[in-house]
């Protein structure tokens, strides 16, 4: 009998066992109470200076940094950077357009997060691209001191190669230092104000000017003599054996030869014609006058690879002579600092680049 009894027991044992763990379920703590909902969103006042300030509270270096990205990199009127001296606040509003726009900034990966800034304009921008910017070098921007006239950051590179411009920018790790006390800044652009910046335009013209807008900082155009005027063209005629005709044809050419290899379902003379009659004016020529010389150009040197290096030989000379009449003027701008040397940012054609460091180093132009 002893074998019924004895699975009776487990029976009875398993009955037991399974109550108790209803008993245990029904004695278990009630379920957490749900966390306190997140405090509504609020405008965050900052310090400018929390760009640079390590020392600043993480919520201020991150406002001051979202409103300066959105002010610069951002549509125009979207992010409000207050002028030095005004109270700085980043509204909700603006919070949410940058992280949506750029993403979630985290303290410390500011050059990543600049970088990314910077692609994003160049695309809002919707400039034609270049094809040569693709071959454009890195380059790291050279800085030059004068004891009177403070310091010289030159950004250069090929005309119309925007993003090239904007990585010296970032290289040089200044921009936030310029955004956080922009007063003892200048910036110096070529052609910046003059009839062709406002027919041809370039990338790095819109950034650095859109920089200094919202930063209020002074722009100037540092090379009043372009390379292209008559009075340049001139002076180079004085001091070569060509004629200011052969620079104007040699100017042609270039612009001409690159339309070309931009446009190669377009024929040649149809691009030539229409290049000079743009040009005419500009170079105060009669444009049948200026088609005869370049026609006369192309036959005096009948291959591409002789044109090419003659109108390069051309076109050095007039940068020669634009870098001497340009000394003068430049050497006036960098002297007008009214509160002691000042701290000076060039946006320039490589071309110009050492006109600025004989300048600032007060060495002479042979």
């Amino acid at each position: 009998m002893w074998p019924i009894l004895a699975l009776a027991a487990v029976v009875l044992t398993g009955c037991s066992l399974s109550k108790d763990e209803d008993s245990g379920k029904s004695q278990a703590l009630p379920p957490a109470p749900a966390p306190p909902p997140k405090p509504p969103e609020q405008d965050q006042g900052y310090r400018r200076t929390c760009l640079t300030d390590a020392s600043c509270p993480a919520a201020e270096r991150e406002a001051s940094f979202y409103d300066y990205v959105g002010g610069v990199y951002g549509e125009k009127g979207r992010v409000h950077f207050g002028k030095a001296g005004e109270a700085q606040v980043l509204t909700v509003g603006e919070r949410r357009y940058v992280t949506d726009k750029f993403g979630v900034y985290k303290i410390g990966d500011a050059e990543t997060y600049l970088s990314k800034a910077q692609a994003a304009y160049f695309r809002d921008l919707k400039f034609p691209p270049d094809p040569a910017c693709r071959n454009e070098p890195a380059r790291t921007p050279p800085s030059f001191r004068h004891p009177q006239w403070g310091s010289a950051l030159v950004l250069h590179g090929r005309h119309g190669c925007g993003q090239n411009y904007a990585a010296q920018f970032l290289k040089s790790g200044v921009e936030l230092s310029i955004a956080a006390n922009p007063a003892p800044w200048r910036f110096f652009l070529e052609s910046y104000g003059t009839d062709i910046a406002k027919k041809v335009k370039l990338e790095e013209m819109a950034l650095f000017t859109r920089v200094a807008e919202t930063l209020d900082i002074p722009l100037a155009n540092p090379l009043p003599y372009q390379a292209s005027s008559l009075e340049v063209r001139q002076e180079a005629a004085k001091v070569s054996k060509y004629t200011v005709e052969d620079f104007a044809v040699a100017m042609v050419f270039q612009i001409a030869a690159e339309s070309a290899k931009q446009n190669p379902a377009i024929p040649p003379p149809v691009i030539f014609q229409k290049v000079i009659e743009g040009m005419a004016p500009e170079l105060k020529m009669d444009s049948d006058q200026l088609f005869k010389n370049t026609r006369l150009f192309l036959r005096e040197f009948p291959t591409m690879q002789g044109q090419l290096e003659e109108s390069d030989r051309r076109i050095q000379h007039l940068v020669d002579t634009s870098n001497k009449v340009n000394r003068r003027a430049l050497e006036k701008l960098a002297a007008e600092s009214k509160d002691g040397p000042a701290q000076s940012l060039f946006v320039l054609g490589s071309n110009h680049v050492d006109l600025v460091k004989q300048v600032y180093s007060s060495e002479k132009i042979k």
